[in-house]
């Protein structure tokens, strides 16, 4: 039975990717499950060549992380025609592409961006099975930096390296800076004390809350989630409490909370 390939829409994204226009084939094997995805791997290991393999795989795109599996099978048969006879200057080329295709969808949400970052390093290899020369000399733009009120090209803190994971925590990141900044410049000698003292407590917290990582690793979903969270309710937090008489300033920054439900009142 042939089955139409269920991601058309990936093969044509591919096609950007490499500059040339793939078109979206019928794929002989069935989606999804256990079964579907070792006829596939056995489909991909039995291609005529690397080129066969990609072509077969973009056909065949589930759209998921499961891609990322069938990648391997695709990259490793490319790698065998070409990796053993690449000098140490394009082997280098050749892994810092692979790694840009990883960095660039790295903190991207859902699978599909997983399948996205699978297809272009399938890209890369086939390029460099087919004329590695001309693939290695290929210049890959700089990603952009995510924006936040500091310097994140800088970050090394592990709550610094999650503020600049994602640009929506970087925004929120500038947001609180800028009603914090505000909130100091409006206050007396003793309250300004105050907010120093708290925000650097509410940096501990949030860094324990959070489950922010020690080692720099790339943070869990819901890590980034509940510090875009908490730097929302902060800002909030700083303005509710800059409204309150100086005897009860102190004691309702020093209250730290993630959901909005949870604020002094």
């Amino acid at each position: 039975m042939i089955h139409r390939s269920p991601l058309p829409l990936v093969a044509l994204l591919m096609g950007a990717l490499s500059g040339s226009a793939i078109a979206a084939e019928e794929c002989p094997y069935p989606f999804g499950g256990g079964e579907g995805a070792d006829q596939l791997n056995k489909g991909l290991q039995a291609a005529s060549s690397c080129e066969a393999a990609h072509d077969l795989h973009t056909a065949c795109a589930w759209g998921s992380s499961a891609d990322a599996t069938f990648t391997e099978t695709v990259v490793a048969k490319c790698e065998a025609s070409f990796l053993t006879t690449l000098s140490p200057a394009r082997t280098r080329a050749y892994r810092a592409r692979l790694k840009h295709c990883s960095d660039k969808y790295a903190h991207e949400e859902g699978t599909m961006n997983i399948a996205f970052a699978a297809f272009c390093q399938e890209e890369v290899a086939v390029a460099f099975a087919e004329n590695s020369a001309v693939a290695s000399r290929v210049k890959v733009a700089p990603l952009a930096t995510v924006k936040a009120s500091f310097d994140c090209r800088k970050a090394k803190q592990p709550l610094e390296l999650v503020i600049c994971s994602q640009d929506d925590i970087g925004a929120a990141d500038i947001a609180l800076s800028k009603t914090y900044t505000a909130a100091l410049g409006q206050s007396s000698a003793d309250a300004r004390t105050v907010l120093t003292k708290s925000e650097r407590g509410w940096l501990d917290f949030v860094t324990a809350k959070c489950a922010v990582p020690a080692t720099g690793t790339t943070a869990h979903v819901l890590t980034r989630a509940c510090v875009q969270a908490a730097f929302d309710v902060r800002r909030d937090q700083i303005v509710l409490c800059g409204s309150k008489v100086a005897a009860e300033q102190a004691g309702c920054l020093g209250t730290y909370t993630i959901l909005r439900s949870e604020l002094p009142k």
